[in-house]
């Protein structure tokens, strides 16, 4: 910007007169003298200065007063935009909100009735499970009835050998008391054959005590068998057990999958119907609402137009800062014409 335009006191010939006159190489300090006149100097600068500033506001008031104009009437412009956008604003989001409202409690029942139906299938699936447990509980003491029975048996049978084999032993016995008797009554005489006999008695208590263990060996061994069997049989009752539950599991797990699946594929599907319903919605109620807004906007815009245009009048100013002030206030009014245009 040109200052010389602006009448100041002081002017550059005289400034350049006073750096001269007064620059610090030319004054000792340390002397009275020179302190005395750097002191006269800075109060002449102090002096010149509040002037100069004194005449800086005195110019500079018109333009200050002109840009608060400019301002207050963007102020002004904006006010009256905004409460048109207002209420057009508030209308549109209590339509927004009403829609939402309904969807949200759409969605809301729908997901009540999903949770319903889940719940009723998983009772009724948790008592088919207890149902088949009870059934395999039947069955499991079944077979442990049969088990205790035939342990039974097994015991009665080992008892009855065992009392057969004392009725060998006792009559083994009776029988060599009576040839005891008679061997005591003709000892002497039949010594060789008594000792014959007593061997032979001998012999036979001998193969009586090893029939005896052979039928006890060979009961054990139908025990041990008999035993095995039935632990073969409870594995192998446990495998399918196992087989069923891990068979069943599977199954439970592929349809919660499938079920699962397909609710997620429904939900999505209803979601983009509802989407697409409302968009479909709010497409009708926007191209309703402009072409209501129509006339209203053309008498709008050509308001915006007129205030443009008298924005652009006469504004040739002399002075460079009133111009600059001019611009800018110009600039406000275009963004503030701008947001009004964009804002319908």
């Amino acid at each position: 910007m040109n200052v010389g335009v602006i009448e100041y006191s002081p002017t550059d010939a005289s400034l350049a007169e006073m750096k001269t006159r007064l620059a610090v190489a030319k004054f000792d300090c340390k002397t009275p003298m020179g302190y005395e006149a750097a002191r006269k100097g800075i109060a002449e600068c102090r002096t010149l200065r509040v002037a100069v500033e004194k005449k800086r506001v005195e110019l500079k008031a018109d333009a200050l007063a002109w840009g608060k104009k400019v301002d207050a009437e963007a102020r002004r412009i904006t006010s009256e935009l905004e409460s048109i956008e207002e209420p057009l604003q508030a209308a549109k989001d209590a339509i927004d909100n009403e829609k939402k409202r309904i969807a949200q409690e759409a969605e809301a029942k729908r997901l009540a009735e999903l949770k319903a139906e889940e719940d009723r299938k998983a009772a009724e699936a948790e008592a088919e499970r207890q149902a088949l447990i009870a059934e395999e509980n039947r069955k499991l003491a079944e077979q442990r009835e049969a088990l205790r029975i035939e342990q039974e048996k097994m015991a009665a049978e080992r008892a009855e050998n065992e009392r057969l084999a004392a009725e060998v032993r006792a009559e083994h016995e009776k029988k060599m008391r009576e040839e005891q008797a008679k061997l005591d009554a003709a000892r002497k005489a039949q010594e060789a054959a008594a000792h014959e006999a007593w061997l032979k008695q001998e012999a036979a208590i001998k193969e009586a005590f090893a029939i005896q263990e052979q039928a006890r060996l060979k009961q054990e061994a139908i025990d041990r068998a008999e035993r095995d069997r039935l632990e073969s049989e409870r594995r192998k009752l446990q495998a399918e057990r196992d087989a069923i539950d891990r068979e069943r599991l599977a199954k439970e797990t592929a349809e919660r999958v499938e079920r699962e699946t397909k609710e997620r594929l429904e939900r999505e599907r209803d979601a983009a119907e509802i989407e697409a319903k409302k968009e479909e919605e709010f497409q009708i109620a926007e191209a309703a609402r402009l072409e209501a807004l129509r006339p209203d906007k053309e008498k709008f815009f050509g308001w915006l137009a007129d205030i443009e245009a008298a924005a652009h009048a006469d504004r040739d100013y002399s002075s460079e800062e009133i111009q600059a002030a001019a611009v800018s206030a110009l600039k406000d009014i275009r963004a503030a014409l701008a947001k009004a245009r964009r804002s319908v």
